[in-house]
């Protein structure tokens, strides 16, 4: 990340939250000192985004964001502006400006995240970043799990669950342990992500709970304790209450994600969702029994889902509340016409968060939506055919890099 303010303080202060989440940044007290920087990197920036204060003497963020449309090699990189008053003609000039976001200073953390994780995936910031290392990084992934996450920290909690759902991973989320032993009591889960100090009962009381429990039903499930302290003897005593690993905050994805291969090899993952029970005599009644008929429904339910998707996504980019309540409304509508199972549930909650204007909740629920309605296309692949067991292969483009 790119800082620019004129203010020393803001700057360390920015920096530091920045650190905390794991990014990297480099700091400008200058609009034209940002260009100096941008300039001396060249075409081989490593900068995803730029943080940038409003009101700065000589050139202010506005003028900066201006000038970075004119040079060449970083037209495209995103813009966060901090201001500490709004004014009218804001959101046109910030158009104009090609500024992502516009936050209010003294600006909340969450907040300040969430702009960031939304900027670095819109299409620009992606076709920037470099993806040399794509295909190996794809061969060591790990499957699509079922992540219980216990965190106590929002902030903490937001990069995690990011970090997991652009991995293709659901994730549900606990602030204590107490919440998750709750979680546990009605949830299949595949790994767990235990913050060791929450309050109520800690992550190691947790883990030790979750263990006693595990000796009764057979199963073992992974755990991973996530700790600040990183100090000596934490890991062991963690291992001692029953974790499988250890990574220490702030999390380091390369560290998480080892440790998640290293904890899931070899095992057999339940999938991301469960089964959607679509019935089949259900929906043939529907349609009084006429399958060409039912291989049409579905084949449009395909198509305006993929439609309805892409703009979700928009509407996410947008954040326009209004939009994604209407069109998760209409996609619920569609899948109703199969079944009211997760993935109904899934956009039902999403249309809930934009009705309330929850759009951070919308964000993070999106990639579980995906994921459903991929698994309901699926488990419709034997209704594309008039034929009864012919189906045509289910097309795949409908699972983003969101997911």
């Amino acid at each position: 990340m790119l800082v620019v303010d004129d203010n020393q303080t803001n700057r360390l202060i920015l920096a530091e939250i920045l650190k905390d989440w794991g990014m990297t940044s480099q700091t400008a007290a200058s609009g034209r000192e940002a260009l100096e920087i941008l300039r001396r990197q060249g075409a081989g920036t490593p900068f995803r985004l730029a943080v940038i204060d409003a009101q700065m003497p000589e050139m202010d963020g506005l003028m900066l964001a201006r000038q970075l449309q004119t040079i060449s090699q970083f037209p495209n990189l995103p813009i966060v502006m901090l201001s500490s008053i709004s004014l009218p003609g804001d959101n046109e000039a910030d158009r104009q400006s090609g500024i992502f976001a516009r936050l209010t200073k003294p600006v909340q953390p969450t907040e300040l995240l969430n702009a960031i994780l939304h900027a670095i995936e819109t299409p620009a910031a992606l076709a920037s970043a470099q993806n040399d290392d794509a295909p190996e990084r794809q061969r060591n992934r790990t499957p699509p799990l079922r992540v219980l996450l216990a965190e106590d920290n929002a902030v903490n909690r937001q990069v995690v669950t990011k970090l997991l759902e652009k991995r293709g991973h659901l994730v549900i989320a606990a602030t204590n342990g107490r919440e998750a032993l709750a979680v546990l009591e009605h949830e299949t889960i595949d790994l767990i992500l235990m913050d060791v100090q929450m309050p109520d009962i800690d992550g190691l009381e947790a883990i030790r709970m979750i263990r006693q429990k595990e000796k009764m039903s057979g199963r073992h499930v992974p755990i991973i304790s996530v700790t600040a302290h990183a100090m000596k003897g934490d890991r062991e005593n963690c291992i001692a209450a029953g974790a499988d690993d250890y990574v220490p905050k702030p999390v380091k994805p390369a560290d998480l994600f080892r440790a998640m291969k290293l904890c899931c090899a070899n095992r057999e993952v339940i999938l991301p969702m469960e089964q959607q029970s679509v019935n089949a005599s259900e929906i043939l009644e529907r349609c009084q029994g006429d399958r060409a008929l039912l291989a049409e429904i579905v084949g449009l339910f395909d198509s305006g889902s993929q439609t309805l998707l892409r703009d979700l996504a928009v509407g996410i980019e947008q954040s326009d509340a209004v939009k994604l309540a209407r069109t998760a409304h209409s996609l619920k509508g569609s899948i109703a016409n199969f079944t009211k199972g997760p993935a109904y549930r899934a956009v039902e909650k999403l249309e809930q968060h934009a009705r309330q204007n929850d759009l951070a909740s919308v964000r993070a629920g999106f990639p579980a939506v995906e994921i459903a309605i991929q698994q309901l296309k699926e488990e419709l692949a034997p209704f594309r055919s008039a034929e009864p067991g012919e189906s045509a292969p289910v097309p795949l483009d409908v699972h983003s890099e969101r997911a």
